[in-house]
């Protein structure tokens, strides 16, 4: 005690110190292959599996049993059974201090344990061999646990499922090791006579005896892996092939239903992708999203069923001849339209970049000019259910036979001019205005714009929305970078408007206009807009104000992209645009635009919307708020939220969370496939991190199904975070006439929360 202590008493007793031999627990662990820190609760969430490069940890014998047996009804064969060291073996170490220290390091008093229970309630002996046990090494007690583990499955009448990992023999028991091959042969061996499945899932291929005694047993209907601690391979590998079964074998087969999906293998064979990773942005990568499959091109009989079967083979000629990707460039879609004899010359032009806002924009600018009396088309993207979307005159999608017909000369430039998927549309999009001869086109850039496709034309005037960090790693990793690339669609001589919503992209795009040589009206200097609440809003600019009605689409944020786009026609029409007389206030009340804060009704309601990162998820959270406090003229109750969600990997979904987690009280987590999709385990740890309770789901059906069935009747269900998941569910939706789901169970499948403000 110091001089100190002895004055004032310490108020923290010496007892509540925690003792020096207890371990600290890991609270993270680094993926050996992409090198990315993991908290190991996120990698137990996602079932030790690398949320970021699909790598599949080692795990342990009592895990894998634990991913693989009901919970219920399960206990564990021949625990008893230890090991000892019949041949006093000597090296470097006695084999008791061996097996002392792989015992400790694995948990099990032998490389293998045997558990009775079920798989899915189907009932089944399954054992694991554990590689931390003296590398899954087949000692006289491993083998005696695996043939009486298959002797146990015989009298139980069910399947014997067999987790190998080395396999090897165990030096240190040496016959003894060696004669395991020929008892678990022989007791497997009964398993035929009683016609029962044996399945070995083989976890830690290497060339070690026991191992591959157990992989030659096992057959065709064995389940090879690539990758250590992989459940199965994906559908479409050799194992699971209908060849001849070797005599003497069990004819069993793992059904397609209990494969697990491989990100990393093509869709429909065994051999890994050598050329390009899966990308869901990519809409060849749509069918390897499970709740997509049947739905590639989102393709509908429109113009017979012999033009779908026209454009479907065409459209998998572009997918399958179309570079791999996003590749930003204008050399590539300048040869295409040049042999094309430039289409996009004669198109009177909107051009359209931006962040968040650029849909809607398009829309009411489609929906302005229609209401002049213009014949108006639009290419956007990415479409919400079918691939006709992106392409549409008067608000009609392209149909199968013009589609082919644009598609067909494109692809006829073969590889004189490789290009990407996007590019090869973008040319046909063209050529089909030039063909259609719309009175004007507006185009949405597909990413960017100084170097997207469409940047090729020269339009009348320019639009510039909100401008935020998004496809950092294609545009900058700030908004002042980001606001440059957007400015790339400035002509010289063509008058531009913009609504960036922020000083910063402000600025670049002042400086981008200065240099290109073309007038620039920015919001809240050359136009502006009043909010009227519920009687519209009042447009202003230098040649004076407009009041003009509630926009068409829901949300405060819309009066915004309204004004731009009114701004926009005002500047078309000094120079010498006719706009007829109330189109523009028309217009803005006739705007539609899908899977933008759309409503279905119902009980609960259901809302999709688009928003897909941190800009957006913060116009959504304001909208959320009312639609809290809002009730649609249900009668009065509890209203809660619950929301779908699925995000893409180069999306900030930490902040989307932290965004909307005040509005939110439960969230259901889908998936996307490929390269770029995060898991719904990985979604459903953010969103838990931020104090919502998540559940991760499989399927949109799934999620939706139990969002709803969780909300209050009075409540909403929001669907976000991805327009693939947005246009999954309003596949969904419209296909069951917009009515879905009206039973209501609140908190089925999770625990009840109370809605909060």
């Amino acid at each position: 005690m110091n001089w100190i202590t002895r004055i004032i008493r310490p108020k923290i007793k010496a007892g509540a110190r925690v003792s020096p031999k207890q371990p600290a627990k890991m609270l993270w662990t680094k993926c050996p292959s992409c090198g990315q820190a993991l908290f190991e609760q996120e990698l137990s969430r996602n079932l030790y599996v690398c949320p970021h490069c699909h790598h599949h940890f080692r795990i342990t014998a009592r895990q894998r049993l634990d991913f693989t047996l009901d919970e219920s009804g399960r206990e564990e064969l021949f625990a008893g059974m230890s090991p000892g060291d019949p041949l006093k073996f000597k090296d470097v170490k006695r084999y008791r201090e061996r097996l002392k220290e792989a015992q400790k390091k694995s948990g099990g008093a032998d490389a293998v344990q045997v558990f009775r229970g079920s798989i899915k309630g189907v009932p089944a002996v399954v054992a694991a061999f554990d590689f931390q046990f003296l590398g899954g090494s087949m000692g006289s007690v491993a083998g005696a646990k695996v043939a009486q583990g298959a002797l146990a499955a015989v009298e139980a009448g069910c399947g014997f499922v067999v987790f190998p990992a080395s396999g090897g023999a165990r030096m240190q028991e040496g016959i003894l090791s060696l004669m395991q091959m020929a008892r678990t042969s022989a007791a497997l061996t009964r398993l035929e006579a009683a016609r029962l499945p044996f399945i070995p899932v083989l976890t830690d291929p290497t060339t070690g005896g026991g191992h591959g005694l157990i992989r030659d047993v096992g057959g065709c209907h064995s389940c090879r892996t690539e990758r250590p601690d992989l459940f199965c391979r994906s559908q479409g590998h050799r194992a699971d092939g209908r060849g001849e079964t070797p005599r003497g074998i069990p004819a069993q087969r793992v059904s397609p239903g209990t494969r697990v999906h491989r990100p990393d293998l093509p869709a429909g064979g065994g051999s890994r992708s050598l050329g390009r990773s899966p990308d869901p942005s990519d809409p060849r990568s749509l069918p390897r999203v499970p709740w997509l499959r049947g739905k590639r091109m989102g393709l509908a009989p429109v113009g017979g069923a012999g033009a779908v079967g026209r454009l479907s083979r065409l459209l998998e000629r572009v997918f399958a001849e179309g570079l791999p990707g996003i590749q930003l460039g204008l050399e590539r879609p300048a040869a295409l339209l040049a042999a094309l004899g430039h289409p996009e010359r004669g198109i009177a032009a909107i051009h359209v970049a931006g962040t968040n806002g650029k849909g809607s924009t398009v829309a009411f600018l489609g929906a302005m000019l229609t209401a002049s009396g213009y014949r108006v088309g639009s290419y956007t993207s990415p479409h919400l259910q079918r691939l006709n979307e992106r392409i549409a005159v008067d608000g009609e999608a392209i149909s199968d036979a013009d589609l082919v017909a644009c598609l067909e000369p494109v692809m006829a430039i073969g590889e004189a001019v490789p290009a990407t998927f996007f590019e090869r549309l973008t040319a046909a999009a063209f050529l089909h205005f030039a063909r259609s001869r719309p009175d004007w086109v507006v185009l949405e850039t597909g990413l960017g714009g100084r170097l997207d496709a469409t940047n090729l034309v020269v339009p009348r005037v320019a639009v510039v929305t909100s401008i935020g960090l998004d496809h950092t790693g294609y545009l900058g990793s700030t908004v002042a970078a980001i606001a440059r690339e957007k400015a790339g669609i400035f002509k010289p001589g063509v008058p531009a408007v913009a609504a960036p919503g922020g000083p910063e992209a402000a600025r670049e795009l002042e400086r981008e206009a200065a240099r290109v040589g073309c007038e620039l009206w920015l919001e809240g200097r050359d136009f502006g807009v009043r909010d009227l609440g519920g009687e519209g809003f009042l447009y202003e600019d230098g040649a004076g104000s407009l009041r003009l009605p509630p926009p068409g689409l829901v949300g405060i944020h819309q009066k915004g992209n309204a004004a731009l786009a009114v701004a926009a026609l005002r500047l078309l029409q000094g120079e010498g645009c006719a706009l007829a007389e109330g189109a523009l206030a028309r217009g803005v009340a006739a705007a539609r635009w899908p899977g933008r804060l759309e409503r279905f009704a119902g009980r609960p309601e259901i809302w999709l919307d688009g928003a897909h990162n941190p800009g957006a998820a913060a116009v959504l959270a304001r909208e959320l708020l009312d639609l809290r406090l809002f009730s649609w003229g249900h009668t009065k109750g509890p209203v809660g939220i619950e929301l779908v969600f699925s995000a893409l990997r180069d999306k900030d979904v930490v902040s989307m969370a932290a965004i909307l987690a005040p509005r939110v009280d439960r969230v259901w987590t889908v998936g996307l496939a490929g390269e770029r999709g995060l898991g719904a385990a990985y979604l459903a740890g953010v969103w838990e991190r931020a104090g919502v309770p998540a559940c991760a789901c499989g399927t949109p059906d799934e999620a939706l199904e139990r969002a709803a069935r969780g909300a209050y009747p009075e409540g909403r269900v929001v669907v976000a975070g991805s327009l693939y998941l947005v246009g999954a569910v309003r596949a969904l939706l419209v296909a069951g006439g917009g009515e879905m789901l009206r039973e209501n169970r609140t908190g089925e499948g999770c625990p009840v929360v109370t809605p909060g403000g």
